[in-house]
């Protein structure tokens, strides 16, 4: 099956804007993870001063 410039340019249009999307995602998915893990540390000043 013999393809057209056309096709095969329109489908590397496809794979670059899926990509992107892939890529867009892992790097909300990093930063969603990174504030849930900033957000449940605690200060060390912040448990000194509860104990004394």
């Amino acid at each position: 099956m013999t393809y057209t410039e056309e096709y095969k340019e329109h489908i590397e249009y496809i794979f670059h804007a899926f990509c992107k999307v892939v890529i867009r995602n892992a790097k909300y998915n990093a930063l969603r993870t990174w504030r849930r893990k900033y957000q449940r540390k605690i200060s060390l000043e912040y448990l000194t001063e509860e104990k004394f």
